[in-house]
């Protein structure tokens, strides 16, 4: 057994959630660095050709049977409308990027923990214990602390991004759903096949051919945006998902991070002690996980 597999459930989960946060963050950047220069359903477009090309090494050899068993679930429909609902997502959440700074887009979409806790109990049957929710709220706190409502403007941006957050939950509830019975790679495949048309669809009409500077930007658009989904599902597989949910508030200061380096968008003081806030959150909800593994383990 390797040193990686001897960690318990949460801490894999929390390993796996952290991966799925640096690759969103570099996702991000790579949205706003094309977002000048072509739409959001074009980006849509090409971040599933480049993820596709991405996920053919990972395919591996019984991938004609990880298909059929896909097919045999009984549950291509619900595949089908999950990968729908995430190419939604997608293009408002890249829309909204191109609109306002990096780390104020991602602190607006940690409403999404709170979608996806409160879906977990409705849908999913989670038990959702006090300290979870505690984790949760804590960690939009730190959220609110950076945003502080009422002294910035809510635009278009900001609905746009707010919507994305609702319907990636719900792509996340139904990931988490198919994470036992479909593999992770699958899932990733067809969310990519379906964006092709998709986004092409969209993207016919306000078309602009990207230049050569754009490819890496594009390239590094569709392999992590893919890799992230692959930690994803791994982390809800490693643990339930109110609890990795948590984890994505780790995203806000890598963009931010991310945001100076590459734009030069500045954070103020209260960025970081939001911050500081998620941190805690994160690092008191994954020990408390990890005692509670141990103890039942």
């Amino acid at each position: 057994m390797s040193r990686f597999a001897a960690l318990s459930g949460p801490m894999r989960g929390v390993i796996w959630m952290l991966g799925q946060c640096l690759c969103f963050a570099v996702m991000t950047l790579s949205v706003r660095a094309l977002s000048t220069s072509m739409s959001a359903y074009e980006m849509v477009f090409f971040r599933a050709i480049f993820g596709f090309l991405f996920m053919l090494p990972f395919m591996s050899s019984g991938l004609r049977h990880e298909l059929r068993q896909a097919f045999s679930t009984g549950r291509t429909g619900f595949l089908v409308l999950r990968n729908v609902l995430a190419f939604a997502a997608m293009s408002v959440w890249f829309f909204g990027i191109g609109t306002m700074p990096i780390s104020d887009a991602i602190a607006i979409q940690f409403t999404l923990p709170l979608f996806v806790v409160l879906g977990a109990a409705l849908f999913l049957g989670e038990v959702v214990g006090l300290r979870r929710w505690l984790a949760v709220g804590i960690g939009f706190l730190g959220a609110l602390v950076i945003l502080r409502p009422g002294l910035v403007e809510i635009g278009i941006g900001a609905m746009a991004v707010t919507a994305s957050a609702l319907l990636y939950a719900i792509v996340h509830l139904m990931t988490k759903s198919l994470s036992g019975a479909v593999p992770g790679t699958v899932i990733v495949f067809f969310m990519n096949l379906a964006m092709l048309p998709l986004g092409l669809a969209f993207a016919l009409p306000v078309w602009v051919w990207p230049s050569w500077a754009d490819v890496p930007w594009l390239f590094a658009l569709g392999s992590l945006g893919s890799l992230a989904h692959l930690c994803m599902t791994r982390a809800y597989r490693a643990a339930d998902a109110s609890f990795v949910e948590s984890i994505d508030f780790a995203r806000l200061p890598i963009a931010a991070l991310l945001g100076w380096l590459f734009f030069r968008e500045t954070s103020d003081v209260w960025t970081w002690v939001g911050a500081t806030i998620i941190f805690a959150a994160i690092s008191w909800s994954a020990r408390h996980e990890t005692r509670n593994s141990a103890r039942q383990g």
